[in-house]
């Protein structure tokens, strides 16, 4: 049987591990909480797996209801002691733009403030000091969430 390699999968809980080619990148988590850095920066080309090594740090640090350590208990990072200790004891605020697609400047705006909104709303929803559910007005990447609202202007065209 051939082996397939995932192309594309940007969100570590959905990697097809069995049956695929799987890369374990997971110490990524470890290198950055050993250092605890004000901020990290990471760069590499498109296509890299930046988006999932930031999934991945998402599903190990954020607390979370249900139990994620078989997601992680096949991978390098689960024997790392000082990574153990911040196993699921984090609230994470996750955004990524990576699916902001446009042809056009005002669309890319559009997309980027809708993404800000999800994950403002997200993260609200993490401390308890704001709105619990799913994000009220559907995808992220068609809407405008602050379209019509008082103090804030765009150029931005709305259909």
């Amino acid at each position: 049987m051939k082996e397939l390699v995932s192309v594309g999968q940007s969100d570590f809980r959905n990697l097809p591990r069995a049956g695929a080619h799987y890369v374990d990148k997971s110490l990524f988590v470890a290198r950055v909480m050993a250092s605890l850095p004000t901020v990290t920066l990471i760069t590499r080309p498109r296509r890299f797996g930046k988006t999932c090594a930031l999934s991945t740090c998402r599903y190990f640090l954020e607390r979370s209801p249900e139990d994620r350590s078989s997601l992680f208990s096949d991978l390098k990072v689960w024997s790392d002691a000082g990574a153990l200790e911040h196993f699921g004891r984090y609230p994470v605020c996750f955004l990524s733009l990576k699916d902001v697609k446009a042809h056009d400047w005002p669309t890319a705006f559009a997309q980027i403030r809708g993404a800000i909104a999800v994950g403002v709303w997200e993260c609200q929803a993490l401390s308890g000091q704001g709105p619990t559910g799913p994000w009220p007005l559907g995808s992220a990447s068609q809407r405008d969430p602050w379209r019509g609202r008082v103090g804030v202007r765009s150029s931005v065209a709305h259909s």
